[in-house]
């Protein structure tokens, strides 16, 4: 018999008696992945959770956490780096062919909507650091470290020297 998931959470109660309120705590790795991002499954997603029974629906408020691993665009520096995302949405009791997420009986589905949330709050392309300057001309230098022999990388190190030998 398969291990149920981690994500579904039985909601039956909570939509017969609107205003219902209950918690959802949800400790789990996840192999979630799009373009050079993907989740760590150490630490495992953290998400603290509050489902709230509204009349056709629950709604769903909380935070998230979970480490993603990125591949600069620029350097090829790889990096971890916690993420934090805020959850609110609605989970509706409607027809199958309407958009959003819908309630499939008495069990709701947390993984797509914390999914969703998590990869859409991504940025459009992965950097190291907001200062990232990228590669060098010698592919085992970057440009954000010094190179061996070289005193800077500021294009106005000439002008510098060009003051300090006046002096």
């Amino acid at each position: 018999m398969p291990r149920p998931s981690p994500f579904v959470v039985p909601v039956g109660e909570m939509l017969r008696h609107p205003g219902r309120a209950r918690p959802v705590r949800i400790e789990t790795p996840v192999d979630w992945a799009v373009e050079s991002f993907s989740a760590r499954s150490d630490p495992p997603l953290r998400a603290d959770l509050g489902l709230t029974a509204i009349p056709g629906g629950i709604v769903i408020r909380g935070s998230v956490e979970l480490t993603i691993a990125s591949t600069c665009v620029r350097c090829l520096t790889e990096t971890d780096r916690i993420h934090r995302v805020k959850v609110d949405q609605l989970a509706e009791i409607v027809d199958e062919g309407d958009d959003g997420y819908v309630l499939a009986g008495d069990l709701l589905d947390l993984e797509p909507i914390i999914r969703d949330e998590v990869l859409l709050a991504l940025p459009l392309l992965a950097r190291c650091d907001p200062p990232c300057r990228g590669l060098g001309e010698d592919p085992e230098t970057g440009l954000n470290t010094a190179a061996p022999g070289r005193r800077s990388e500021s294009p106005f190190a000439i002008l510098r020297d060009l003051l300090d030998a006046g002096d």
